[in-house]
């Protein structure tokens, strides 16, 4: 079953408990409770007919009265209509006054035009119940048409970036893989293009992020236009693109591409009047530097990052020798990494989730830093995927895990830990029972912790995971889908997985100020409602947002506006506070 299906199964059995009480006051003739359950029926977020007495005669609430425009019966009960005067109506009171009346197995969908011209598509479920020896058929219809058209722009923000509109890193990769597999036919050569802003730290901090953003949403339609039919243009990061070049007849066609690009973006001026804006690209070939999308992506962005060392505003050609890319900086980042854990390198911090209702935090996220002795204080994002391609995720699972349940412990009773977990650890064996083992030394209970899982899609199938997850819920660990509206998450996952709650991706909360990004997190917030799960917003950066969040439904927030990450003695300080401190950041701090 579907995400939405289990929506309106939902409202219709709500409806159809409404219908049957309905029926049973109207045929009784209790005209006060008739009255009174009419105008119940009148606000249900649905349409409902009911047969009377008279044939041909129904009772209809104001939806399907309103939408039909049916005009009552004179002389009759109030809101009952003749099935001869509305053809639309005839067709959905079809069978209705049949004895007897069969029930529908399967709902009947109708397209149906309003009085005003507008297009609906109503799906019919047709019941009889017997009360006191009397046949009461009732018609229950929900309306498709708002549910669906969310639907399709969700699975929309699954495969395209939502603030520029071009398909995302996932798209990217799969359309990469099917043209190296045709080159490889064929011959041919194909290449990747990363394109990167010259100086967008600095041009944000200068002009804030919401002229920035104009920025990236202007170079991407400059871009666009360049880009040809047979080619597809990415955006892979908050200041990068990516471009697939197929059918490339040399490596000199290439370069003018890539030259192609940089002076339509670097003729144009910046967000500011009179301020310069440029970018680099980077370019790399397949065969010769490399045969997978990933590859080829990674060696394209260290020669771009070269072209910006350089001055910025130009095109380099992956060279070997010049990006340094042999496999002993890859081997020599695992044993940096092994000798890290070893030498307690690595620590967690934790940011703080507030409950919106109280504005108190619930919980707390950990988050893994590496503190390099050379390089300083390293991202996750630049070790995490090099550690689960070396197979040592699970060393660094452990360390988080135990360190998160130690600290967690020493919290107030009412604040719990997430801490993510990528799919590699969940589906690896007996891992569940393993983390319970380690909540237990930590003398943690299991209501207290939270698994942020992100990227449920990456694997073949949800089956194995959805095991996992109903596993963990029912040891009282609580489930989190992480990052949702973005990479591979979408409506059907929600309908297999199961779960505690949601976390709506920063993109989303930057964007609220667009319809489109609006409407999802309105229809996410009012699906986990429908299913009693909590919905948090991350990357809340101020009051507003907060407010806005709140008002569309969101129960829970996270972002540098309620508490930037910390270490485990300030947020003890930070937890002896009724609620936590919020302080207003500027857009640009907090990137």
């Amino acid at each position: 079953m579907t995400g939405p299906s289990i929506i309106v199964n939902y409202s219709l059995t709500i409806m159809l408990f409404i219908s049957i009480g309905l029926a049973f006051f109207y045929y009784r003739r209790h005209d006060a409770l008739y009255r009174s359950i009419v105008h119940v029926l009148n606000n249900v977020p649905g349409g409902i007919i009911i047969a009377t007495r008279r044939t041909n005669i129904v009772l209809c609430n104001r939806l399907v009265a309103d939408t039909l425009g049916l005009v009552p019966v004179q002389g009759g009960e109030p809101q009952n209509y003749d099935v001869r005067d509305n053809q639309m109506l005839a067709e959905l009171c079809l069978d209705l006054f049949e004895k007897p009346l069969a029930p529908e197995r399967e709902a009947r969908s109708f397209e149906i035009v309003d009085q005003h011209g507008g297009h609906h598509r109503w799906d019919r479920h047709i019941s009889s119940y017997r009360i006191k020896g009397r046949d009461l058929p009732a018609i229950l219809l929900a309306d498709r048409t708002e549910m669906e058209r969310l639907t399709r722009r969700l699975e929309q923000s699954s495969t395209h970036d939502p603030l520029t509109g071009l398909v995302n890193s996932d798209v990217f990769h799969d359309r990469f893989s099917q043209a190296l597999e045709a080159a490889a036919r064929n011959g041919s050569m194909t290449g990747a293009l990363v394109i990167e802003i010259d100086g967008f730290a600095e041009l944000q901090n200068e002009v804030g992020w919401q002229a920035a953003k104009q920025a990236v949403i202007g170079i991407a339609a400059r871009l666009e236009a360049e880009t040809r039919a047979a080619d597809t243009l990415a955006r892979i990061g908050e200041c990068s693109f990516a471009i697939l070049l197929t059918a490339l007849g040399s490596t000199a066609a290439a370069m003018r591409s890539a030259q192609r690009f940089v002076d339509a973006v670097n003729l144009r001026q910046g967000p500011a009047v009179g301020q310069p804006i440029s970018c680099s690209i980077g370019i790399a070939l397949a065969p010769r530097d490399g045969s997978t999308s990933v590859r080829l992506l990674d060696r394209a962005t260290r020669a771009c990052r070269r072209a910006q060392h350089a001055g910025g505003g130009g095109v380099s050609m992956y060279e070997a020798m010049l990006d340094d890319l042999h496999d002993g900086p890859s081997a020599t980042l695992v044993a940096d990494m092994r000798r890290g854990l070893e030498e307690g390198e690595f620590f967690v911090e934790y940011q703080p989730i507030l409950d919106f209702a109280s504005g108190r935090p619930v919980r707390c996220e950990a988050l893994l830093r590496w503190r390099h002795p050379q390089k300083g204080v390293i991202s996750p994002a630049d070790f995490i995927p090099a550690a689960e391609q070396a197979g040592i995720i699970h060393q660094f699972g452990d360390f988080v895990f135990k360190t998160a349940c130690r600290d967690a412990s020493a919290w107030p009773v009412g604040v719990g830990v997430s801490v993510n977990a990528s799919v590699i650890e969940l589906l690896s064996g007996e891992w569940p029972l393993h983390l319970c083992e380690m909540l237990a030394r930590a003398g943690l209970v299991t209501e207290r912790l939270s698994i942020e899982i992100t990227e449920t899609g990456a694997i073949d199938s949800l089956d194995r995971l959805a095991s996992v997850t109903r596993q963990l819920r029912r040891l009282g660990i609580g489930v989190l889908l992480d990052d949702f509206g973005t990479g591979h998450s979408s409506l059907s996952q929600l309908s297999v997985l199961e779960f505690d709650g949601l976390k709506i991706d920063r993109q989303f909360v930057d964007d609220l100020g667009d319809p489109r990004c609006a409407e999802i997190v309105r229809m996410l917030a009012e699906f986990c409602g429908q299913r009693g799960a909590i919905v948090i917003a991350e990357g809340v950066e101020s009051a507003a947002q907060a407010a806005q969040l709140k008002a569309m439904g969101c129960t829970h927030g996270q972002g540098f506006y309620f508490g930037r990450p910390m270490p485990q003695g300030e947020l003890l300080r930070k937890l002896g506070a009724a609620p936590l401190e919020k302080r207003p950041l500027s857009p640009a701090a907090t990137r």
